[in-house]
């Protein structure tokens, strides 16, 4: 089209503009003149960008210009309109200066407005997958009149219009979605939603809730869900535009059939017809519930507000109870469960379990029957037994529970999944958060304050577990709404658990101020204990306390709890601390604490493992090799169930004997060494401990022991050289001692080693043979002589009895010669130096002697020696 013929059209559109304008306004028109073409031209070629939002009377109009083939899909959450279309886009936000009321008339010359017309007062972007936009539009209603909104798509794009006047027109013009149900549909249950538009899905997360909510936006304006629909697995919300789709199952799946919508799941779909919300209950204004009234469950199977009574009237109502439970006229499950329900609103959950058995036993069917398994599985739960809980719900079959009660049983089969399987990190389902956030219009309204706190405890500790933290605030706004409510003890739970959600965010101040005031009420020792222990933790953990400081904290806290995982997680770390530390001793103490008391637990099993590679590694590392033969022995005495089988076990052994000897407990260690010898040891290895025991049995007197065990072992013959010469050696010394001198010395016969003549020299000594004795004691003075350095005390005593020899012989010149080379090298402080001396002095080598008086002292003083020698 040519420039000239698009002036022509654009100046008959004016004209025809003009005359519409004309007839419909009050006041005369003004024409259109051609010097508005050039900026008409510039609106038509660029489009605005921007969300307008005009008021007018009881109207307010929100527009989005999009183009034509834009889909959109929008319902209403509270006061905020959620609006998301299919294609990105990037609109202006306005700052709302439109959002005004239409003047109605003039008084005085001031304008005087109505505020008839509900108010935006907020429009924001929201996070959306790629290739779509979200927007929320939050309106404020104005106070006794209706809300009503409805969309339409034209030219300009998507308009939004909020109107406090219900209009036939508008209301008439809607055309629902068609929701069918098909419960019998193959492969799988599912449901039909009758659209009459091609859709494409989009699944977008609520950061409020947690959950998916699926999105099928529609390009024909006034198509809608006109009501709510509940399912088990989803909720198709009430919509304005398009369907909005609520996901509780995490398989859920849309299929999309043209003009058609199937819902179904991959693992099965649990479908239900509409659930009616139970009416928002308060405990003050309800009635305890009445003998002769029927248990029925209209809205719920935990009904315990029905059975809760104030404190006043506790005793005297489960007297009524329990008369009624034996009354032959009255319906045996009915009474029982009522009982049950009853003890469960007191928080005495052993007695309903033990209520439920008995009506168990009275009839095996009753097991079977869903409202008793799940009230067992509950009672069971919170009375710690997990295992029997889990085994409880499982009994119950889905297929038997009533439709309407089914969101129930799924809730408290998560819970009891998440407990049985704590250390999996098992995920509660996200819907769990919207339960509890609308617990006034669910099921939950039904529940006592008590349970409804310890559900929300529950999920607040999972949620924190799993890092979600916009779940876990959602969680602690219920927790705090329903916290005046709370007994001490729960207000106590809560705050260990509020500790936890803040120092995982790195709050250490809030953290430390929450375990502090759960940790001061001294009357609630159990989570007084949890919050003392996590807040140390917490301090050691950044560095505000030194490893003694967090011992001697976990220790008193230890004495103030025993039992369960909380003295579990205490010991494992004492443990790990004393470990450290290098205190092997007090780290298996603390370990066994587990393994003894809480055998059953998968930590007692870690445990034993490590306790006994702790033990071991202490043994045969270099830890155990600077500790003395006291630490050794007591640490293996203590904890000999941990000397493992084989060589190790073995090695043990033998190290564990050398620090007796050290300890001078020569019987045990040889009792210990007879029984490696008699049954565990082979081999070289075995005779090399018939030497240790030998000599063992050598130390402690027993020279008869010692050469029985030598003749448990190998002839010389067959022994390496290293081993045969030991053994012969004691041999020698054992047969020294039982006055055995020839068989010494045949033993000893041409072995001219420096230990064969120092055993040789003994012998001699003891016989008195001073001849003999000087010709092997002499070459080891002679090796020693060369050596300038101080005596030790042996070297001073082999001196000694040399000198002691010559004396017997007579031998004068040897005798000064022996005090000129080797007493100057005898320490001061050694015990034999001054006998040395007064020898020399009496055998005249520094003085002369005094006659047959000092002849007399000296054979005196020699007997005294020898006897002392001996």
């Amino acid at each position: 089209m040519t420039i000239h013929m698009r002036n022509i059209v654009l100046i008959v559109c004016t004209l025809i503009y003009g005359v519409s304008h004309a007839a419909t306004s009050k006041s005369a028109p003004q024409p259109h003149t051609l010097k508005k073409q050039p900026e008409l031209q510039k609106t038509i070629e660029k489009p605005p960008t921007a969300i307008t939002v005009t008021a007018s009377g009881v109207n307010t109009v929100v527009l989005f210009p999009t183009s034509k083939d834009v889909k959109a899909a929008a319902y209403m959450k509270g006061e905020k309109l959620w609006v998301i279309f299919d294609k990105p886009m990037q609109l202006q936000i306005p700052k709302l200066d439109n959002n005004k009321p239409t003047v109605d008339r003039q008084n005085d010359q001031q304008p005087i407005f109505t505020k008839r017309n509900p108010e935006v007062i907020a429009i924001n972007a929201q996070n959306c997958p790629d290739n779509t936009a979200c927007y929320t539009v939050e309106v404020e209603r104005k106070e006794g009149r209706p809300l009503m909104t409805y969309m339409l798509h034209d030219q300009d794009g998507w308009g939004i219009t909020f109107t406090s006047e219900f209009s036939v027109q508008n209301s008439s013009n809607m055309r629902e979605v068609k929701v069918t149900a098909k419960p019998y549909a193959m492969p799988t249950p599912s449901v039909e939603l009758g659209i009459g538009n091609l859709f494409n899905p989009i699944k977008v997360k609520d950061k409020d809730t947690g959950q998916y909510q699926i999105f099928l936006p529609l390009l024909e304006d006034r198509i809608g869900v006109g009501d709510e629909y509940n399912f088990v697995d989803f909720t198709i919300k009430r919509s304005i535009q398009g369907v909005v789709i609520e996901s509780h199952n995490d398989k859920l799946q849309i299929e999309n059939k043209g003009i058609e919508a199937h819902i179904y799941s991959t693992s099965g779909l649990n479908l239900a017809p509409k659930v009616y919300s139970a009416a928002p209950a308060n405990t003050q204004s309800l009635e305890p519930r009445k003998l002769d009234d029927p248990l029925t469950y209209e809205h719920q199977i935990l009904q315990l507000k029905a059975f809760t009574v104030p404190d006043g009237q506790f005793y005297s109502t489960l007297k009524k109870w329990q008369r009624q439970r034996y009354k032959v006229e009255h319906d045996t499950k009915e009474t029982h469960l009522s009982l049950a329900l009853f003890y469960m609103a007191s928080g005495m959950y052993k007695e309903a379990v033990t209520t439920i058995t008995e009506l168990e036993k009275s009839d095996d069917e009753y097991s079977k029957y869903y409202d008793v398994a799940l009230l067992k599985a509950i009672a069971c739960l919170f009375s710690n037994d997990e295992d029997e809980a889990y085994e409880a719900i499982n009994k119950l079959n889905v297929a038997d529970v009533p439709v309407h009660l089914r969101r129930e049983v799924r809730m408290w089969y998560s819970i009891i999944e998440y407990y049985d399987e704590m250390g999996d990190n098992i995920t509660i389902g996200t819907n769990m958060i919207q339960l509890l956030s609308d617990h006034n219009s669910n099921f939950l309204a039904g529940y006592n304050n008590d349970m409804l706190a310890k559900i929300a405890l529950i999920v607040f500790e999972n949620r924190i577990q799993n890092k979600d933290w916009a779940g876990a605030k959602l969680v602690n706004e219920v927790l705090n709404e329903i916290k005046p409510a709370m007994s001490a003890r729960q207000k106590n739970e809560f705050l260990y658990e509020l500790g936890q959600y803040y120092e995982q965010q790195d709050n250490i101040n809030n953290a430390k101020e929450a375990w502090e005031q759960c940790a001061s009420d001294i009357d609630d020792t159990l989570n007084r204990a949890r919050c003392r222990f996590e807040k140390a933790r917490m301090l050691y953990k950044t560095s505000q306390f030194i490893n003694n400081e967090y011992i001697d904290e976990l220790q008193k806290i230890a004495v103030t709890w025993r039992g369960d995982g909380i003295e579990r997680e205490m010991m494992k770390e004492l443990g790990d601390l004393y470990t450290m530390q290098g205190d092997t001793l007090n780290a298996l103490r603390s370990w066994r604490v587990i393994t003894d008391y809480h055998t059953n637990t998968s930590d007692a099993l870690l445990l034993a493992q490590k306790m006994s590679d702790t033990f071991v590694e202490f043994f045969l590392s270099d830890a155990g090799k600077s500790a003395t033969p006291f630490q050794a022995v007591s640490l293996f005495y203590e904890f000999q169930n941990l000397v493992p089988l084989g060589d190790i076990g073995d090695e043990l052994i033998v190290k564990l004997t050398s620090d007796l000897v050290e300890l001078d407990l020569v019987n045990r260690a040889a009792v210990l060494m007879n029984h490696l010898v008699d049954n565990r040891l082979k081999g070289m290895r075995r005779e090399e401990i018939i030497n240790r025991l030998s000599k063992a049995y050598l130390i402690a007197s027993l020279p008869f022991n010692s050469i029985e065990v030598i003749a448990k072992g190998l002839d010389y013959e067959e022994l390496p050289e290293h081993i045969a010469k030991e053994r012969r050696y004691i041999h020698a010394r054992a047969l020294m001692k039982m006055g055995e001198t020839e068989a010494v010395e045949r033993l000893l016969d041409k072995d001219i080693n420096q230990q064969a003549d120092d055993i040789r020299a003994d012998l001699y000594w003891q016989g008195g043979n001073w001849q003999k004795f000087s010709q092997n004691s002499e070459p080891y003075l002679y090796a020693i002589r060369a050596n300038k350095s101080d005596l030790d005390d042996g070297q001073v005593l082999r001196v000694l009895q040399q000198a002691v020899a010559y004396m017997m012989m007579g031998q004068d010149e040897l005798l000064r010669g022996l005090y000129n080379d080797f007493y100057p090298r005898i320490p001061e402080e050694n015990r034999y130096g001054k006998i040395m001396a007064l020898l020399a002095n009496l055998w005249q080598v520094r003085a002369p002697m005094d006659g047959k008086q000092n002849i007399d002292e000296l054979r005196a003083l020699v007997n005294a020696l020898r006897a002392d020698l001996r």
